[in-house]
């Protein structure tokens, strides 16, 4: 797929996880998935958004913490390739230390998580921190 061919993608997969029957889902777990897939990749949730609003603030919240992970290990796959074999974390006061284990240097993974890594932060009150590990 082209960039451009993505615009809109993550509106389409919270509908698609909205709607399709087969999904073996209640009403409530749709919500909150469909919610995830459309914050996995660039939008921040936000009460505008009529899908995310309808949640109880539990939910948003358990969305906000789902999205802000899904994103980093999004950008922790930048480039497609499977770079990234294994991660381990370090969670402290201040900051959560991500640790991945590469066979080369991942300079691309690193800096699209930790750009993505707004929503982590905001959301945990800790800096993100991305290092990688040579095997």
């Amino acid at each position: 797929m082209k960039s451009g061919d993505l615009k809109g993608f993550q509106r389409l997969a919270a509908e698609a996880i909205l709607t399709t029957p087969d999904l073996p889902f209640e009403r409530r777990e749709r919500e909150i998935i469909g919610c995830v897939a459309r914050y996995h990749r660039r939008g921040l949730p936000t009460q505008k958004h009529e899908a995310f609003a309808a949640l109880s603030a539990p939910d948003q919240r358990v969305v906000r913490r789902l999205a802000a992970i899904l994103r980093v290990a999004d950008g922790l796959d930048r480039t497609r390739q499977g770079i990234v074999k294994d991660a381990t974390c370090a969670i402290g006061k201040n900051q959560v230390s991500v640790y991945c284990l590469v066979p080369q240097p991942a300079e691309e993974e690193q800096r699209e998580a930790l750009k993505k890594g707004d929503l982590f932060e905001k959301t945990f009150s800790r800096e993100l921190v991305i290092e990688w590990r040579l095997t």
